[in-house]
């Protein structure tokens, strides 16, 4: 059978309906109305929750804020995104907002540092320069500067390693470069001291300078990637206040309810696994229960909800936006704007914009001679400097600090008009690290509830290119949650008095789960649920064992069983495939060392086992594969040549027939083992989205492959509950088996898995198969490759709902409407499983691959083409 890596839970950026069933009726609370709580928000009501979002503020937005100054929109928080990634524009072009999209002008930025202003040199990440020699280079840092930082590739690889990103600058490229080009920028785009930041907060520098060795080589390799910070950036043609009012409206169309106005205080878990929510509007306080909660809010406000010790000093930044008349400035002559080095003679902004240079449409709508500032202030654990001053005093400030800036002496005259709005930013890099990185980052352990997801700028890095992947990943974890869910809340129990006046509620059960890794005796009162002990298969057991224990009311205890395929290395192909991994569960089973086990539907043979039978099929998770590769790079991204890990000769050869010059290599290990070699030795690696998700990886994902383009080992993304024949009727086992079995995902198990029996297709077949509803029909489509990918066959066939479902419930086959004969073979699932199959051969499969379901010699002897499709249509 096919070896495809981890298997898990949902995490599509469109969920599926299985997702939607599941999470139907389900209340979900979001903290927070800033971009991250609005796009968690709508992911979580496109997933079908009961959606409601809590916002302390009077309006929407967060950090993303538009005001209009002289008559023109300008943001006076985030004023464009990071293009790298692509998740931006993918939400915008969702929200129908990508015709809006406006890239700034290509002027360059400024830095004014050592007494003088210059153009920032060529950059790789956060101000390290990409070419130390160069003449923007040596104009920047002198030529002792220069040579030093030339000198860099020849150090030590290990040298400056272990500390703050300042001190890795400073060691390995010298002080001019950390004074004048790397704090300048990470003060003016982080708030923050590089010297108080850790390497892990810049996305993609650590992987990258672990795979080349050189400080000056991995920041031009980010540049050159889809990562750098300060690299290709747009905005909206309105200002990025649009992206907001979108979310807004589309939440409203989703039956969101926003109560704006409202805080909350604390977040709790309920006896019975629900969230409590106390909150405040005006003078009235209540609390509500609900099902689950995202916490989209700063870190501080996150740890004070939950409970948790207090984070690290906070970033307060004030930004100042001036209107200013003066034709002088027509000229842009600091670009876009210019970063400023510290205590630069007397400058008190560490940054400014010149907003009507940058974005040619706010110039056009001024007119000549008119002109928009923008200046920032504040640093990492002090007040900015602007802090509790008036207007007027502060309007002075910023004129004065823009005519040094911009080397143009203002008039104060000239200033028609000016806004002001602090923000806080966070602790730098958070406690969640803030990388963003290709292999994600997980958020800090603050002692939530199960049920409570964090998300933000300080668990997903800044930005929003970071944040809104973020904000999805955290959504759909609560998504993967509730496809698992206890029973619904009714609606008497989602209303509560506060917290400390509530009387306690009749309540759902709770579920009774704990883990042993030795063996247990049989007990009343207790399941034994048996499951290998990796992260993964722990993870998706323990959902499991929670339905049991609520199903049931028992026990469930989760017994570790150490398989042959956990302890070794060796290529699963000369293990004998993924059926290693089930043999040592089986043998417990029939032992009775444990009363269930627990799979990944994938890695179980499809031969029947004497004494053993498939109990439940639940809810399955996303089926597809997913691409986790350095600097956010998607498959048609990477370089040629790049090195992509697999340890699956069907993914191998899907690889291969899109991109044929990527060099595959062979992958064994966890998920966490996988993805550490992602920027170390390899570009990138391919593994299952379920497995990502159920770990809460998602942010490691830069890629999911459509089912359509890279069909799935059969059974990817679903578990199987086996139990032996003798108790599958009997009591307790019998409804708890009821309880996790989900008739679409066990009907199309059933057509995938006889596609792969009836080619006898093993570990080293490149196979794929999926089958899914799609209106009153179970769409079957398969593929067999070569190994090399050069050639590839591909059949689909349907079967009516109605008679799938009742197939796959054992009840016999339905009657299928029209072509009677079509109906007496398409009865079932497994029919259609073999139909297809049958249909591969005919078409030549067994001379692509090696498959043991028929004679080469003996199969018909069609011509094979690259690519061929058989559809058999509807019957």
């Amino acid at each position: 059978m096919p070896a495809d890596g981890a298997d898990g839970a949902d995490a599509a950026a469109g969920t599926d309906g299985a997702d939607a069933a599941a999470a139907a009726g389900r209340r979900v609370a979001v903290v927070g109305g800033g971009v991250s709580g609005l796009v968690a928000a709508r992911e979580l009501a496109l997933g079908g929750a009961d959606v409601v979002l809590f916002e302390q503020q009077p309006s929407l937005g967060g950090r993303v804020q538009r005001e209009t100054l002289a008559g023109v929109p300008i943001d006076l928080g985030a004023e464009a995104f990071a293009t790298r990634g692509g998740a931006v524009a993918e939400l915008l072009a969702e929200l129908g907002l990508a015709d809006r999209v406006e890239r700034p002008a290509p002027l360059g930025s400024w830095i004014v540092a050592a007494g003088r202003a210059l153009p920032l040199p060529a950059a790789g990440t956060v101000g390290i320069p990409a070419a130390p020699l160069a003449a923007d280079t040596r104009r920047a840092l002198g030529l002792p500067g220069a040579l030093r930082a030339a000198i860099e590739p020849l150090l030590p690889r290990s040298l400056g390693r272990g500390g703050s990103l300042g001190r890795l600058v400073r060691v390995r490229l010298g002080a001019r470069v950390l004074d004048r080009l790397v704090r300048p920028v990470v003060r003016g785009v982080r708030s923050a001291d590089p010297d108080e930041l850790p390497i892990s907060a810049v996305p993609g520098l650590e992987a990258a300078l672990q795979r080349r060795g050189s400080l000056v080589s991995a920041a031009r390799d980010l540049r050159d990637g889809r990562s750098a910070a300060g690299g290709a950036v747009a905005g909206l043609r309105d200002g990025m206040g649009s992206l907001v009012d979108a979310l807004d409206a589309e939440l409203r169309g989703l039956g969101v309810e926003t109560r704006a106005a409202t805080g909350v205080r604390e977040i709790a878990a309920d006896a019975a696994g629900g969230i409590l929510i106390r909150i405040e509007h005006t003078a009235a306080a209540s609390t509500e229960l609900v099902d689950a909660a995202v916490l989209a809010v700063p870190e501080a406000v996150a740890r004070e909800l939950l409970g948790a010790p207090a984070a690290g000093p906070e970033t307060r930044v004030e930004v100042v936006a001036l209107a200013v008349d003066d034709p002088r400035l027509d000229a842009a002559p600091r670009g876009t704007g210019a970063l400023v080095a510290a205590g630069e003679h007397g400058i008190r902004a560490k940054a400014l914009t010149h907003v009507t240079a940058k974005w040619p449409r706010r110039a056009d709508a001024l007119g000549p001679g008119h002109h928009l500032l923008r200046l920032s202030y504040g640093r990492l654990g002090s007040a900015p400097e602007t802090a509790g001053l008036p207007d007027e005093r502060v309007r002075e400030m910023a004129v004065e600090d823009a005519s040094r800036i911009l080397g143009v002496a203002l008039d104060p005259a000239s200033v028609r008009d000016m806004r002001r709005r602090e923000w806080c930013n966070g602790s730098a890099g958070g406690s969640g690290g803030g990388t963003g990185s290709a292999a994600g980052s997980a958020a800090p352990d603050l002692g939530a509830p199960p049920r409570v997801a964090v998300t933000g700028d300080w668990v997903s890095g800044t930005g929003l290119a970071s944040v809104v992947p973020g904000a999805r990943a955290a959504a759909r974890r609560i998504l993967d949650v509730l496809a698992h869910p206890r029973p619904p809340l009714s609606p008497a129990l989602r209303r509560r008095p506060a917290m400390t006046d509530r009387t306690p509620a009749t309540s759902p059960r709770a579920p009774r789960v704990r883990r042993s890794d030795v063996p247990v005796e049989a007990a009343p009162g207790l399941i034994r649920i048996g499951t290998r002990g990796s992260a993964l298969a722990v993870a998706q057991s323990t959902t499991v064992a929670e339905e049991v224990s609520i199903a049931t009311g028992l026990e469930a205890v989760l017994v570790i069983v150490t398989t042959r395929g956990d302890v070794s290395q060796a290529p699963l192909a000369q293990l004998g495939g993924t059926g290693v991994f089930v043999s040592a569960l089986r043998d417990a089973l029939l032992d009775g060392a444990c009363d269930l086990a627990v799979h990944s539907l994938k890695d179980l043979p499809t031969g029947a086992c004497p004494g053993i039978e498939i109990g439940a099929i639940p809810v399955r998770a996303d089926a597809r594969d997913a691409l986790c590769a350095r600097d956010g790079l998607t498959l048609a991204e990477l370089p040629e040549g790049a090195r992509v890990g697999t340890g699956s000769p069907r993914r191998a050869a899907q690889l291969l027939a899109r991109r044929s010059d990527l060099d595959v290599v062979d992958l064994r290990g966890n998920v966490d083992t996988r993805l550490g070699r992602v920027g170390a030795d390899l570009d990138a690696v391919v593994l299952a989205c379920a497995g990502l998700d159920r770990l809460g990886r998602e942010a490691a994902i830069t890629e999911r492959f459509p089912l359509d383009e890279a069909p799935a080992a059969p059974g990817q993304g679903a578990l199987a509950i086996e139990v032996r024949s003798e108790d599958a009727s009997r009591a307790p086992y019998a409804a708890a088996l009821a309880a996790l079995d989900d008739a679409e995902s066990r009907a199309s198990a059933l057509a995938e898995r006889a596609v792969l029996a009836t080619l006898e297709a093993g570990c080293a077949a490149p196979v794929g198969a999926t089958a899914q509803v799609v209106g009153a029909r179970l769409v079957l489509r398969a593929e067999v490759s070569s190994l090399d990918g050069t050639q590839r066959l591909v059949a689909e066939e349907t079967l009516p709902w109605a008679a799938a479902a009742a197939g796959a419930a054992g009840a016999g086959a339905a009657a299928a409407a029209g072509n009677g004969a079509a109906a007496a073979v398409l009865e079932t699932p497994q029919r259609l499983g073999e139909t297809v199959a049958r249909r591969l051969f005919e078409m030549g499969a067994a001379r692509i691959a090696p498959l043991g379901g028929a004679d080469p010699e003996t199969t018909s002897p069609a011509t094979t083409r690259p690519e061929t499709t058989n559809r058999g249509g509807s019957r």
